[in-house]
């Protein structure tokens, strides 16, 4: 058995290779996901510089990168750096981690790039195949079952109609039944070539080969009509924009252009002086608080509290015990001169707040913009691959179609169904995306609220 044990995890989602915005906090050329980047310039992309919860990174032990639904790096957190009001999270790259190539445990319709949550460190697993020799033993006692099969034997009546003699039979068409279950097997693995896969080139294959072809014919089509397992269709729409189409890109430019709108926001509308309301104490060492003002009173924690809002308790007791043990991750904190300037310093604050939240709000509309149209394409993907799968000659095996992704599939290339590969292929070739929507995101996003 392997021992498990949970992790606090954060998850970026990163976007497609770009330049970085200069000048860049870590010093980088290009931001964003790329195949084929070193494992460090991957680290370097994704460890920041992120708007972040920090009670929720100093938790975490393992930072997850990910792109287009899939992880693409993973590594240990040891602590953050911060650059002008963002974090760029520092630790040690793994490129060995298990989570790499699976899918993001964490993904979810947000256009946040930051997500937290608890995993569990051993990955999940598919279920295990059975030992060869048990699938044998198996087709060995269907084989043997079928050949002692019997079927009625006609003869003719006095009257002269044919009918089954009352205790006579012959033996069952044996050879037709083993090229039957061959074809449908075949079939059910996505093809005559696929089902040879495992050594394409011995005297069994080619024999085989020859059987199939005569059972179906020679147009790949033909062995459809075989088929007796579902087409399982997973229409993962977030992989598929991310990798297919330019949406999640555009997505990300409106995110980046939101973020702007902040920036220069809060470089318009700067927050309250708060030595205008107080004495500001900067975090010296730990449980050291020392203010710059010499008439400021010794630090006291009880002062500090009095000013607290009381639906505040959870995080006032945080600061406190963190600032306790030595994190100096809380820069300084803020005694007021009077109960009424304090109550005059967080008026102003909040008022500024609550400016800056109009813009931030396009935020959430963004994202739910997004779902709307990611959801109408994954509706429309779905009706277009059963529109395809109509078409497929003598197709009679149902096909399912599921939006979302689902764990429940395998992900190795080698079992992936290419029947259900090229209904989505078809499906995705024929239906618009939301890359090719008029306008820009933030454009629409502007028009509906017209």
């Amino acid at each position: 058995m392997t021992d498990r044990s949970e992790v606090d995890v954060v998850r970026i989602k990163l976007g497609s290779d770009k330049p970085a915005p200069q000048p860049d906090a870590l010093g980088r050329d290009r931001i964003g996901f790329a195949h084929g980047l070193p494992t460090a310039e991957l680290w370097e992309r994704g460890r920041g510089v992120w708007r972040a919860r920090l009670d929720k990174v100093s938790d975490a032990q393992l930072l997850l990168i990910a792109s287009g639904g899939i992880v693409v790096m993973a590594g240990s957190i040891s602590g953050v750096t911060f650059h002008d009001g963002r974090v760029a999270i520092t630790g040690l790259p793994d490129p060995t981690h298990p989570l790499i190539g699976q899918r993001d445990p964490l993904d979810n319709s947000s256009a946040n790039p930051v997500a937290y949550g608890r995993l569990e460190t051993a990955p999940a697993r598919h279920p295990s195949q059975r030992a060869l020799s048990e699938v044998l033993n198996d087709a060995i006692a269907t084989l043997t079952e079928a050949g002692r099969q019997r079927r009625p034997r006609l003869h003719q009546t006095p009257s002269g109609r044919l009918e089954p003699h009352p205790t006579e039979s012959d033996p069952v068409d044996w050879a037709e039944f083993v090229t039957l279950a061959l074809a449908g097997a075949a079939a059910n693995l996505g093809g005559i070539e696929r089902a040879l896969a495992g050594r394409p080139g011995s005297w069994e294959a080619a024999k085989v080969e020859d059987l199939l072809y005569a059972t179906v014919g020679t147009e790949p089509s033909d062995l459809w009509r075989h088929r007796t397992e579902p087409v399982r269709v997973v229409v993962d729409v977030d992989e598929i924009l991310a990798t297919r189409t330019d949406a999640l890109s555009q997505y990300d430019d409106a995110e980046q252009a939101i973020d702007a709108q902040v920036e220069q926001a809060e470089k318009a509308d700067p927050a309250p002086d708060p030595a205008s309301y107080g004495w500001v104490y900067e975090v010296t060492g730990p449980n050291e608080l020392t203010s710059a003002d010499p008439a400021a009173p010794p630090w006291s924690w009880e002062a500090w509290r009095s000013f607290q809002d009381t639906e505040w308790g959870e995080w006032t007791d945080r600061i406190e015990r963190d600032i306790r043990a030595g994190d100096t991750s809380w820069r300084s904190l803020l005694i007021p001169f009077s109960p009424e300037a304090g109550a005059e310093y967080k008026r102003l604050s909040d008022a500024r707040e609550s400016r800056l939240d109009r813009i931030r709000h396009q935020f959430e509309q963004l994202d739910a913009q997004k779902r709307r149209e990611w959801d109408t394409y994954g509706e429309a993907i779905a009706r277009a691959v059963e529109a395809g799968a109509l078409a497929v000659p003598g197709l009679q095996a149902p096909v399912e179609v599921t939006l979302g992704s689902d764990p429940a599939l395998p992900m190795v290339e080698h079992l992936i169904d290419p029947l259900a590969e090229q209904l989505l292929d078809a499906a995705i070739a024929a239906t618009l995306s939301p890359a090719d929507l008029p306008g820009t995101p933030l454009a629409r996003l502007a028009e509906e609220a017209r």
